[in-house]
């Protein structure tokens, strides 16, 4: 009896000391359930991600309001209706039916072109604090140029670029002779527009400019620049042709050396502006519809505003492409 006892006993403390062992090599069914539950809520996690990123997309795409900016200069492309107080003219016209064709939601602000690109005496050109700082999407009617391609990106020419043209007064006897002899003479020129000094300077009919750029001025606007012309201030102004300056100077020279093409949307290189952009841009030059804001320029609709007609600022599809 003693030693089946023993033996008993003997096996007692074997089963015993095993099970621990064996529990080791298990997992609790709590535990389990613990493990599936958070690998649930991290795939819910996830998915929930998934969908706020893609709302997220598409507020900021498919839902945006694409905004612009438009400088106005009194003229059929760009004005202020005095009727209604806001900004029309081509500019708006070619923005409004781009952005219907391409099923966008489009806002048209106005703003001084030098918050679009920025120029002083002396100094490079530089991009604007509204375009860099997000005011808006895009700066219509802006002039590509080898600067401005080095800072924003550009949408396909939608008009006909105009020259750049050194002016002097009405009544002052100029020789016309090419190429012009600048010497000594003050210039000036308009904020913001692409024909700055640095355009001059690449000019090959003007010569003799003053290359420490210490004879050169720069105005806050095109009526500044006339009146600082009528004033005696500066002697020359260089500046792109307008119909408002034919009514107080004469040109003197005109070429096209530092616009890469005509007028178009500038915008920074991180947007996607083009990418839509260009193709119904492309459609609406095909259209009756285009045809139709192009007769605008010289009819009851902006006609009573000086400025080219369809054969000087509108284009054809193949001056597009």
């Amino acid at each position: 009896m003693e030693r089946e006892a023993t033996m008993c006993d003997a096996l007692n403390e074997s089963s015993v000391s095993l099970s621990p062992e064996r529990r080791k090599g298990q997992i609790p069914t709590a535990l389990k359930l613990l493990i599936a539950g958070l690998l649930l809520l991290c795939f819910m996690l996830f998915i929930l991600l998934v969908i706020l990123a893609a709302t997220h997309r598409s507020c900021t795409t498919e839902d945006k309001i694409w905004t612009f900016a438009v400088a106005y200069h009194d003229v059929n492309i760009a004005y202020i209706d005095n009727r209604t107080g806001t900004i029309s003219g081509y500019n708006v016209d070619v923005i409004n039916a781009i952005c219907q064709l391409a099923n966008k939601d489009c806002a048209i602000v106005w703003d001084e072109e030098i918050n679009c690109w920025d120029s002083s005496t002396g100094k490079a050109s530089r991009g604007g604090a509204g375009l860099f700082n997000g005011w808006y999407d895009g700066c219509a009617g802006m002039i590509p140029t080898k600067e401005r391609n080095r800072t924003f990106s550009f949408s396909k020419s939608y008009f006909k670029g105009p020259a750049e043209m050194l002016w002097a007064r009405k009544n002052d006897t100029v020789a016309r002779k090419l190429p012009i002899n600048v010497k000594n003479q003050k210039i000036g020129f308009v904020d913001g527009w692409h024909s700055d000094e640095f355009c001059l300077l690449e000019q090959t009919n003007i010569v003799g400019f003053d290359t420490e750029l210490s004879n050169f001025s720069h105005y806050p606007s095109m009526q500044e620049l006339v009146q600082a012309m009528m004033k005696h201030e500066i002697d020359l102004a260089f500046c792109s042709s307008h119909p408002i300056l034919l009514s107080h100077l004469q040109p003197l020279t005109s070429s096209r050396v530092c616009a890469t093409e005509g007028p178009a949307v500038m915008h920074r290189k991180d947007s996607r502006l083009s990418d839509w952009w260009n193709p119904a841009l492309e459609k609406l030059i095909k259209s009756a519809q285009y045809v139709q804001i192009c007769d605008d320029l010289t009819n009851d609709k902006h006609g009573h505003k000086p400025g080219g007609d369809a054969s000087r600022v509108c284009l054809t599809s193949t001056e597009q492409s």
